[in-house]
């Protein structure tokens, strides 16, 4: 083609640029949108094509809507939110100002509930560090330390079906004791996290009294996991949430007894840290709550024998062994005694102090079977407590009778 004969340059666009001239083969306009341009004419272009081009484009457009489909149209819309999520989270969030919880958006959630305290939720976790701390399903209640406490931090922050990428420091994992031979001490972590479900508060009150018994030995369990890790804190924390759900019923005597021991586990926990007060009060109400339970007259006595008070730790240790003589303390056997009759003159009192010596020395330790409990929240294979909690219909429940820490 000459592009210097008029008559070839008839039926093509011709675009000239600084240099050269560029010849473009005739083709179909696009269709106008009918809207003025900026000189305030309308455009002619659709006039420019045929009606067989213009049912063309209909057609096409009819046939890319049914190629496309619903599944399609959730798979755009995904990938638009993923998009929309890379594209904020570009930096990572300080949850709390410390640099010790960041939190990245990876997918947002839908809708516009995030959960809060009492709720149970279903999430799940892939350690993206080390891959030893991952779980496809973990289902807990929020507000009582069930997890690590990152994750319950960024978990409240959630919308269901969020994925979201956090980045933890130890204090807010699992801390200076880590997990057995699984998660080092002082060991921070990187996690991502999605919030499967939002679940229904737990309705305390009109709970039957073996589904209540199961839900406060799943706390108190929790509680003793604190306590074998020496985080007393937290220890008391957990009793502290799981002795106030309800006010006890008198008339249980399961129920009684079951909250007594929760106040008598407090009691250890400050008397751990020397708050002696605390020990006296929480000692009161577990005693207000059974009145004959031994582990708390002992822990009671502990209290008064810091503070000086010995008649009155006699008298706990006196109520104790008259109600079982075979029940004794592993902190306060030997020492506490010993320490009463240092401190006792009258030869009644070293008589008494004596006798009760050679109780508590050669009394033989009653023997304790434990069931496997959540000291950790998956090891391999196992589940976890709040994972056995949270079985289907059809499923058991393993209830787990804890009678000391």
């Amino acid at each position: 083609m000459n592009a210097s004969d008029p008559q070839c340059l008839q039926d093509v666009d011709v675009v000239e640029h600084d240099d050269l001239v560029e010849v473009l083969p005739p083709g179909p306009r696009a269709v106008s949108s009918g809207e003025q341009s900026l000189d305030g004419s309308i455009d002619e272009e659709r006039g420019a094509l045929s009606d067989s081009d213009v049912n063309h484009v209909a057609r096409t457009h009819t046939l890319a809507s049914q190629v496309k489909g619903p599944s399609s149209d959730a798979l755009e819309e995904s990938c638009r939110m993923e998009a929309a999520a890379r594209e904020r989270g570009s930096e990572w969030e300080d949850v709390l100002g410390s640099g010790k919880l960041m939190k990245r958006v990876v997918r947002d959630g839908k809708g516009g509930e995030r959960p809060t305290d009492g709720h149970w939720v279903t999430i799940k976790v892939v350690d993206t560090l080390r891959g030893v701390d991952s779980h496809d399903r973990l289902t807990f209640i929020l507000g009582f330390s069930m997890v690590i406490d990152a994750w319950e931090l960024v978990t409240k922050l959630m919308y269901v079906d969020e994925v979201s990428e956090i980045r933890v420091k130890s204090p807010l994992a699992y801390g200076e004791s880590g997990l057995d031979d699984i998660i080092p001490q002082n060991q921070d972590q990187e996690y991502r996290i999605e919030l499967l479900e939002i679940g229904e508060s737990p309705k305390y009150t009109t709970m039957g009294e073996e589904e209540l018994s199961d839900f406060v030995l799943m706390l108190k369990d929790r509680g003793n996991f604190y306590f074998n890790r020496k985080e007393y804190e937290k220890a008391i924390f957990v009793y502290k949430r799981a002795s106030g759900i309800i006010d006890v019923p008198k008339n249980s005597e399961a129920l009684c007894k079951l909250f007594s021991a929760l106040h008598s586990n407090l009691a250890v926990c400050y008397a751990k840290l020397e708050e002696w007060d605390e020990v006296l009060k929480c000692t009161d109400e577990s005693l207000r709550l059974h009145e004959a339970n031994t582990k708390a007259l002992f822990r009671r006595a502990a209290a008064l024998s810091a503070r000086n008070e010995t008649e009155e730790a006699m008298d706990c240790l006196k109520r104790a062994l008259e109600i079982d003589p075979h029940d004794t303390d592993d902190n306060l056997r030997p020492p506490l005694l010993f320490d009463f009759y240092r401190r006792s003159n009258a030869t009644q009192k070293a008589t008494d102090i004596n006798e009760m010596l050679r109780e508590a020395i050669t009394v033989e330790k009653t023997s304790q079977k434990w069931m496997p409990t959540s000291e950790r929240l998956i090891l391999g294979q196992r589940m976890s407590l709040f994972q056995k909690w949270s079985l289907k219909n059809g499923e058991t429940l393993t209830r787990q009778v804890l009678l000391q820490m």
